[in-house]
């Protein structure tokens, strides 16, 4: 079980701090870096429980992102999320082992979510695949659940109605080009599934 940090001061390991390298070991202050990933040296991976290996195999390649991961009734969310959930969204922050834990219970991720949308983030949404009976019958496999990334939310990309605001669109445009002096457009409001189409020209794309 998680327990109560004893400060709000939490010490990340250096390869989350001092020492953050994109997958391809860039440094944040190198022109190539991708801060939608993350190097894990193997080190640090041999120390990883079953679940914190699930957690980060998808949050190496959503490193901008908050994973919230499914964990029985609650989505929880660890390490520079839990901070962020933390420094964001006034949740307190908690720790299992020595690593930063918040969570949400399942029935509130919806509200959450967008709340981390609207800062700015993406969500990747984990859930659990099948039930702890299933694990405990599994003959193979890892001794965990089975959990899988299902869905990444973004401003943009919002399905579910109970996550948007009744006056708040939720708009995803599509450029293409022809080839020629212009270009054809298209808006889509999630939240109404309205369509809107039309051309510009391309002198004109740095105005949308």
């Amino acid at each position: 079980l998680s327990k109560a940090a004893a400060s709000d001061e939490v010490t990340l390991p250096a390869w989350l701090s001092t020492d953050l390298k994109d997958a391809n070991k860039r440094r944040p202050d190198d022109p190539e870096y991708d801060p939608t990933t993350v190097y894990i040296p193997p080190s640090a991976e041999k120390t990883f429980t079953p679940f914190q290996a699930q957690f980060w195999e998808i949050k190496r390649n959503n490193f901008d992102a908050i994973v919230m991961i499914r964990k029985g009734k609650f989505y929880e969310m660890f390490s520079t999320d839990a901070i962020f959930a933390r420094d964001v969204l006034k949740l307190r922050l908690t720790a299992r082992g020595k690593e930063p834990m918040c969570g949400v219970p399942e029935k509130a991720f919806g509200e959450w979510a967008i709340k981390i949308i609207n800062a700015g983030k993406r969500v990747c949404k984990v859930e659990q695949m099948e039930t702890a009976v299933d694990q405990r019958n599994r003959k193979t496999g890892e001794k965990t659940i089975t959990r899988e990334l299902v869905q990444i939310y973004s401003l943009g990309t919002i399905d579910d109605f109970e996550m948007l605001e009744s006056s708040q669109p939720s708009f995803l445009m599509a450029i293409r080009s022809s080839g020629r002096s212009v270009v054809g457009v298209c808006l889509v409001d999630c939240s109404t599934a309205s369509f809107y189409l039309g051309i510009v020209n391309e002198d004109d794309l740095m105005d949308i």
